[in-house]
């Protein structure tokens, strides 16, 4: 074979072996390839740590949240000089190498110069959104598990991808069932006959229909909210009709119980509540991009009512007269049974496991002891009060159980405040302006129902401040025993 011609060495490599090989020159070169593997090991981590904070946001979780489960993995890796920015859309990390802090255990902090420092900045942005609170349930238990230690980066990117690969735990026609049962108990928690129950029940099988096909072919949330709240609108009212098929001899079919059951269901309560606690909690800017989102939602459910009761009077079918948008709730027995119904099915429709719902069904029944009690003593007249205390209770217990099941509060608090939504509420002001063009009743009616939204946010997020503290004051630390702790 032909002979291979070899270079010879040159400089510092010509005396690599040799006993007076320079030291510097030899600590130098580890200390550049160990900055970086620091420097890979750094964006790895980020870059999860964003993975983890994208997946939060889509499933539901509010800013706060996400920035303390940012800062709590980074630090658990070992980066504790974390900087984070969240919007309404878009999460940013920054990374700034410490010397003295992060780097001092692998690379000696006496060698370092200032051009050794490093930073990393990461920009990750979600712009949709699903109802999965089991999948949302699952990403803070990992969480859990990193902060507790033991779990390598490795290991908590493999079982994040498992988590946002799983498929939802209920099926279609589970979470189709569950829609139609919480709009049927729904209208009878707000009162309604077993007619104008049974025609909500039909009512919304071709409006969930309608807003899957929505779904599937990507339309934006505006139109949803239009499309669903016009064809439930329609629907309702024709139903509702003298000449109905499923009226009941000497029952009449109460159109606007059925649309304020809907709109209930259709209420981004999620996003009210969440927009209202990142304003509280010190995030402005997400908290203004929620409130322009669900703003949107909101007009889209007017336009939607506003054109399905003009369609109807084209069509020459009954007229809906405003007076009957004025309702007696029933008896606190039946309102609280057929609500508690309604949270459990609500509840499926976001997907929570079925090991959740008992204590959901336990925060539930204690705020609805609380929201009665406290309306029985001081009487109708209470204003808001009774919905703030009420809402207090499921912060306060949504956050103490969330903390013992390491789940987040939204999986209990959301489906709780059910039954203090305003429905009734919004469904007057948005046919008082849009069909009445009564401005002024409109708007009072409006502002009324923004009012109870209001206190329900600074209810839950005041109830979960308070457990927060009582947990850091009293409890004993997880995974610490009890003497140690004394």
């Amino acid at each position: 074979g032909q002979a291979v011609a070899h270079v010879a060495p040159r400089g510092a490599a010509r005396i690599a072996q040799r006993q007076f090989t320079p030291r510097a020159k030899r600590e130098e070169r580890a200390q550049r390839e160990a900055l970086y593997r620091e420097k890979e090991y750094a964006r790895d981590t980020l870059n999860f740590t964003l993975r983890l904070a994208e997946a939060m946001f889509y499933y539901g979780a509010d800013a706060m949240d996400v920035d303390s489960a940012i800062i709590a993995v980074s630090s658990a890796y070992g980066l504790d000089s974390v900087d984070v920015n969240i919007t309404n859309q878009s999460v940013t990390i920054n990374y700034t190498s410490d010397p003295d802090i992060y780097m001092e255990s692998r690379i000696s902090s006496r060698t370092m110069s200032a051009d050794s420092r490093f930073t990393h900045t990461l920009v990750r942005v979600v712009r949709t959104s699903t109802e999965n609170y089991e999948a949302l349930a699952s990403t803070y238990g990992l969480i859990h598990d990193i902060t507790e230690g033991g779990m390598t980066l490795e290991d908590a990117d493999l079982r994040l991808s498992e988590i946002t690969n799983h498929p939802k735990p209920y099926p279609p026609l589970i979470t189709w069932l569950a829609n139609i049962g919480c709009a049927t108990t729904l209208t009878a928690a707000l009162g309604a006959s077993w007619s104008t129950a049974t025609a909500a029940a039909i009512v919304f099988i071709p409006v969930y229909l309608l807003i899957q096909w929505l779904n599937k072919i990507g339309m934006p949330t505006f139109f949803r909210m239009a499309a669903s709240a016009g064809l439930l609108t329609f629907l309702a009212i024709w139903l509702g009709g003298d000449h109905s098929m499923i009226r009941r001899p000497g029952e009449s079919i109460s159109a606007p119980l059925v649309v304020a059951a809907g709109l209930i269901m259709f209420l981004p309560t999620s996003r009210l509540v969440g927009a209202v606690q990142d304003a509280i909690n010190g995030f402005p800017v997400t908290a203004a991009g929620r409130f322009v989102s669900t703003g949107m939602s909101f007009l889209g459910l007017v336009i939607g009512i506003a054109s399905a009761v003009n369609a109807i009077s084209l069509f020459g079918g009954p007229i809906l007269d405003i007076e009957q948008t004025r309702f007696d709730l029933p008896s606190p027995l039946t309102f609280s049974v057929f609500m508690l119904a309604a949270t459990v099915t609500f509840a499926i429709t976001l997907h929570t496991k079925l090991v959740k719902l008992g204590w959901l069904v336990l925060i539930t029944c204690s705020a609805l002891v609380t929201y009665h009690l406290y309306t029985y003593l001081v009487g109708v007249d209470s204003g808001r009060a009774n919905t703030a205390l009420a809402a207090l209770i499921i912060g306060m217990l949504s956050t103490y159980v969330a903390y013992r099941l390491h789940a987040p509060q939204a999986v209990f608090s959301i489906p709780a405040l059910t039954f203090l939504l305003p429905g009734l509420s919004f469904f007057r002001g948005m046919y008082l302006l849009t069909v009445e063009t009564n401005v002024v009743w409109g708007i009072q009616s409006m502002i009324s129902a923004v009012s109870i939204v209001i206190a329900m946010a600074a209810g839950v997020t005041l109830g979960n401040y308070l457990m927060q503290y009582l947990l850091q004051r009293f409890a004993v630390p997880r995974n610490v025993p009890a003497e140690a702790a004394e």
